[in-house]
């Protein structure tokens, strides 16, 4: 559709190359109604590629009008662009579609040799020659015929053999992903093994870090920072936020009742932990983007907005913002979930709790966004 539009400024061009005796020859009606049909027929595509989307008709569509125009530039007297012939043909290569392209090839070079035929039949055939009627059409019909399947041909096998290479390039990178999903999978399936209660929350706590990233989006907060892009990569990374638990004891992480101090100083380490297993694991496996996100949201949910967090006691935008929404969901989750610590709090409560600490413990935008969500969240 974008280049067909492109053509249409082949029009007022063409006017003004016959203005200025570029195309002497070129009558200026057929000038103006060239313009005139381009000008509406993209119109016409524009509104059915709105109204019918995603149909494959409109390849046919578009290319059968494109042609249309390679015909009449071709017949027009002190215009015939000969290279044109080609132009539909070649651009059906990039479909890749074999059979589509065989069909736009044969319907296109019959309307060449039509074309042609129209060309012969006039008093003075242009370009002039010494030849005329059926011998100009059969010796000019011959070379255009060796001309468009060599160009075509190349064309089509230059295309696939790109093609080619491009469909393995992605179908390696497919199994890459794969396998990097499910390396994650397996680091979140031993922090399960860890901390029984810990399996469902990573999955809950995914599903509110894009809630509140959206929201925060919709209330025109962080908008640079929360394209699309970077939220998928927060969301596929937040499972990994407590993976430091692994390292930590199954009877401290499953105990019942209040943690002594000790056993508390261990569990404020699991941050570091995680974030040295992300950075030695995966630095390398995923990209850059994801690795730095899932260390960040490791390192820093348990960070304070007013620098009383741990493990490094960073303040205010200072931490990270992926983990300053992690950090909201983390603990929005574990209120609202039974605990072997405690019993399970309502939406209500959570998200007052929460807001109690807007300034303190959270950045008062995303605690802004958890009050926005409050209706979308269901109790454990």
């Amino acid at each position: 559709m974008k280049l067909y539009s492109l053509f249409t400024f082949a029009g007022p061009v063409m006017l003004a190359a016959r203005y200025f005796n570029i195309f002497p020859k070129a009558n200026y009606a057929l000038l103006f109604a060239y313009t005139l049909y381009f000008a509406l027929t993209s119109i016409f595509l524009f509104l059915f590629i709105r109204f019918v989307p995603y149909t494959h008709h409109t390849k046919y569509l578009a290319l059968g009008m494109l042609e249309t125009i390679v015909i009449f530039l071709s017949i027009v007297p002190g215009i015939s662009v000969f290279i044109l012939y080609v132009l539909v043909p070649i651009l059906s290569c990039v479909y890749y579609n074999k059979r589509f392209t065989y069909r736009v090839f044969i319907a296109c070079y019959i309307m060449m040799m039509i074309s042609l035929y129209i060309r012969s039949c006039a008093a003075q055939p242009y370009p002039a020659g010494a030849l005329y009627g059926i011998r100009w059409f059969i010796t000019y019909g011959t070379g255009a015929t060796l001309e468009y399947v060599f160009c075509v041909i190349l064309m089509y096998n230059v295309v696939s053999t790109a093609h080619a290479s491009l469909q393995k390039q992605y179908e390696q990178d497919i199994r890459i992903r794969d396998m990097q999903t499910k390396l994650i999978a397996g680091f979140a399936n031993l922090v399960e093994s860890k901390d029984y209660t810990t399996g469902e929350h990573i999955k809950r706590t995914s599903k509110y870090v894009r809630r509140i990233c959206l929201k925060l989006r919709e209330l025109g907060y962080y908008t640079d920072e929360l394209t699309d892009e970077v939220i998928d990569t927060m969301v596929k990374a937040a499972p990994l936020h407590d993976l430091g638990k692994i390292s930590i004891p199954e009877d401290i992480l499953a105990k019942q009742g209040p943690l002594t101090e000790q056993e508390f100083d261990m569990i404020r380490k699991h941050p570091l932990y995680g974030a040295n297993l992300i950075e030695k694991y995966l630095s390398g496996i995923e990209t850059d983007e994801y690795t730095e996100t899932a260390r960040a949201m490791t390192l820093g949910h348990h960070e304070w907005w007013n620098g009383e967090g741990y493990p490094q006691h960073v303040s205010g935008t200072d931490i990270p913002l992926a983990a300053r929404i992690m950090a909201a969901a983390d603990v929005l989750d574990a209120l609202l979930s039974k605990r072997p610590y405690k019993e399970a709090l309502s939406v209500d409560e959570t998200v007052n709790s929460i807001k109690r600490l807007s300034g303190r413990q959270f950045d008062p935008k995303v605690v802004e966004a958890v009050e926005a969500i409050r209706s979308s969240l269901v109790e454990a």
